[in-house]
């Protein structure tokens, strides 16, 4: 009976090994959104499984104030928001479409919405004689307007420091300082490393103790904390030594 017991286990890991259900999502336009303007949201299911999907699901949360204004494009839902929606927004298809789905919906943002924001959510599958398989959390961090809240570090204004983008801090470190880049010779960020006469424009966001054209210790270990701790967000509310603060807002 044990024995019996075991391989039943067995067999369920592996039938269960054998599901491979994923989420993305992108939006648009891309970059920061528009206060007072909309966002559209396009969501991709993707699977590889040896059963048979019989049913699917999916539950996305959006940032509090903003609302769902409806399907853009993508199978027909048997289960849909109504416009207006907030929270937590709960979708359902039938009949079951081929994967993979992808669909776009269309939020509506406040006119008040300045800051960053999150938005985040699951695909739900039900199998053929088996139980319900969720994807992984699939999170998109959404930027505020362009040039609000936005770490000069940060030159793809995904609200992360990627690692390059660490690795450009840790070069301006190692050369002992940085400066302009001149308009001719532009550079993602503005900058050039090494010590330099060109300081006309605004010191870089990490260069804040002091503003010195150089990038201590400390400041680099800030940018690294960043770097680990997968986002940022600006806070100045909240007293920090740079205006900003790790991980989510």
């Amino acid at each position: 009976m044990l024995l019996w017991f075991s391989a039943a286990v067995l067999a369920g890991a592996a039938a269960e090994a054998a599901t491979v259900f994923t989420l993305g999502r992108s939006v648009s336009p891309a970059g920061a959104y528009v206060p007072g303007g909309t966002l559209d949201v396009t969501v991709r299911l993707e699977l590889q499984t040896d059963g048979t999907p019989t049913a699917l699901g999916l539950e996305e949360t959006i940032p509090e104030g903003w609302t769902y204004q409806g399907r853009v494009s993508g199978p027909a839902l048997i289960v849909e928001p109504g416009a207006g929606s907030g929270g937590l927004l709960e979708f359902a298809w039938f009949p079951l479409p081929a994967f993979p789905v992808e669909f776009t919906y269309r939020l509506a943002v406040p006119a008040s919405s300045t800051a960053t924001r999150v938005l985040w959510g699951e695909g739900l599958l039900r199998i053929l004689n088996g139980g319900e398989v969720r994807t992984p959390a699939a999170l998109t961090i959404v930027p505020g307007p362009a040039g609000g809240g936005v770490h000069s570090a940060d030159t793809n204004m995904n609200s992360r420091v990627d690692l390059g983008e660490l690795l450009r801090i840790i070069q301006f470190y190692n050369s002992g300082g940085y400066g302009c880049a001149p308009p001719e010779s532009p550079t993602e960020d503005g900058y050039l490393p090494g010590l330099s006469a060109l300081t006309v424009c605004a010191p870089h966001a990490g260069d804040y103790n002091p503003p010195d054209w150089r990038f201590s210790l400390s400041e680099m270990l800030r940018l690294i904390q960043f770097y680990n701790s997968g986002a940022y967000h600006e806070c100045p509310g909240q007293g920090t030594e740079d205006g900003y603060c790790a991980g989510l807002p």
